[in-house]
């Protein structure tokens, strides 16, 4: 877990000097997008936030990707909000557990080789 809080506070710092417009870029390379509820394993939103009763909130979620030390690509994410251009952490996934295995995109095709 602490190669995961390193990159987070790494990104953090990062995105510190993007703008909204910047942020909300979508990037897959950064895995930074909306995120869309009715594809994953909260089809309602975020767990134990009430949109009618808490002032800070928006309908649109927000996600972005976490690399490892050298650059790599994890299945490490940050879920969250934007409000008045603040993006407000509300869970942190390090197994990429929001979405299915199945909503995550193609699996690269594994052939098997001919018997000689």
């Amino acid at each position: 877990m602490a190669d995961f809080f390193h990159a987070l506070l790494k990104q953090i710092a990062r995105y510190e000097g993007f703008s909204y417009d910047q942020f909300t870029e979508h990037s897959q390379d950064e895995k930074r997008h909306p995120i869309i509820f009715a594809d994953t394993t909260e089809p309602d939103g975020f767990p134990n936030i009430d949109p009618a009763s808490d002032e800070l909130w928006t309908d649109e979620g927000w996600q972005f990707g976490l690399k490892d030390g050298n650059g790599r690509q994890t299945l490490w994410r940050v879920h969250g909000f934007i409000e008045n251009g603040t993006f407000y952490i509300v869970w942190l996934d390090p197994g990429h557990k929001l979405y299915l295995p199945a909503r995550r995109g193609p699996k690269p095709k594994v052939r098997a080789k001919k018997k000689a």
